[in-house]
């Protein structure tokens, strides 16, 4: 058995929820990479519905439609198909972490008020 990695940078229903938002049906979703420090999670899986008004899609197509699904966040890096026919999605997700803002100016003033708060 393979090693529970566990560190998600957003909630595996969130894929879920956003490919079925777009019609696709997605198998069990498994995580192959991680790293913590980037905020990064790297995931496969198989695609086992897709939307009916895709008329006989490509590999392409697929991958182009899974991520408008998406935001920024979450990305479908490639597509492909096995002899057998499954389709599988490599999905990365990196959320962008921003630096650590000033928040000197909620300090408060000697009136007791606080700034920029009218």
């Amino acid at each position: 058995m393979g090693a529970n990695l566990k560190f998600h940078p957003v909630s595996l229903h969130v894929i879920r929820g956003g490919a079925a938002y777009c019609g696709y049906k997605l198998g069990r979703i498994r995580q192959t990479e991680i790293s913590k420090d980037r905020n990064r999670a790297k995931y496969i899986t198989t695609i086992e519905g897709y939307p009916l008004d895709l008329d006989n899609p490509s590999l392409l197509d697929h991958q182009r439609t899974l991520n408008a699904c998406f935001v920024n966040d979450i990305q479908v890096l490639r597509v492909w198909q096995t002899r057998g026919t499954k389709i599988y999605a490599e999905i990365m997700v990196q959320l962008e972490v921003p630096p650590s803002e000033d928040l000197s100016w909620l300090i408060d003033t000697a009136e007791g008020e606080i700034e920029g708060v009218e």
